[in-house]
């Protein structure tokens, strides 16, 4: 597992999508009282907003190597490189008091046992700083969020969180990276089988049953359309990452 965290470590990809930071808004204030004695509000000047950094500047152990702008929503779009790890950074100044942050790893479905799915599970089941199992459901129904989860696809894994509160943001955003770099299943080592797969005996005379959580989630996506999809990629690009089950397929998945 630690040579899996060092492989992928270097493509760390973090995008951070923050709102209000290159802008202040516009506060009415009442004025002098009008001939018709109504009060008028008058707009104060806008503060100047704060200067985009140049290509080059270092920022908190970052470094500037893009600025462009996101045209979609007219604002700036920063790039940033960590000094220390490589890994990249998008930041983009929207102005939406949705705050977002997303963490992303480029993991490449190399075969369908679905172990980037799995890894996404065990990420956010505890780590160090949050050493419970089940830890994942009390951030998400205690924290004040408007969106939080995990998602793999075929090649990148991705741990987003969205937030109104900037503080909780940070909450939630320590509690992702945490589980990304000292997740618990280096000392919990039950997490991957409770996550993968397992044999269950429920009672001496009921045969063994294979059971785990990302295995049941991929036996109930088992239906027509994704088996034509799946057939369909497999046809098109034998033999490529493309053509393998990111989530797992149930009847590899075993063969972890």
């Amino acid at each position: 597992m630690h040579r899996l965290y060092r492989r992928i470590l270097p493509a760390l990809l973090i995008v951070v999508l923050a709102t209000g930071c290159w802008s202040n808004p516009v506060v009415p204030e009442s004025s002098a009282s009008s001939a018709s004695g109504v009060e008028s509000p008058v707009e104060e000047p806008a503060a100047p907003e704060s200067p985009v950094p140049a290509v080059g500047e270092q920022l908190h152990g970052f470094t500037v190597t893009a600025v462009s702008e996101e045209k979609m929503l007219g604002v700036p779009a920063i790039t940033f490189t960590h000094n220390q790890s490589g890994g990249t950074v998008q930041y983009i100044a929207a102005k939406d008091r949705n705050r977002s942050f997303a963490l992303t790893f480029r993991t490449p479905a190399v075969n369908d046992k679905g172990l980037p799915h799995i890894f996404e599970h065990i990420t956010i089941s505890g780590s160090e700083k949050f050493p419970s199992p089940t830890v994942y459901f009390a951030v998400k129904n205690q924290t004040f969020n408007t969106a939080m989860g995990a998602v793999t696809d075929d090649t990148w894994t991705a741990f987003h969180m969205d937030s109104l509160s900037e503080e909780q943001l940070l909450t939630m955003s320590d509690y992702f990276l945490d589980g990304v770099f000292h997740p618990l299943v280096y000392t919990e080592e039950r997490l991957l089988r409770r996550e993968g797969w397992r044999y269950e005996l429920s009672d001496s005379d009921v045969p063994l049953t294979l059971t785990g959580t990302v295995y049941n989630e991929m036996r109930g996506h088992d239906n027509i359309l994704n088996a034509a999809r799946d057939n369909l990629l497999e046809t098109l690009y034998p033999g490529s990452i493309i053509a393998n089950n990111c989530g797992g397929d149930p009847a590899h998945i075993p063969e972890l």
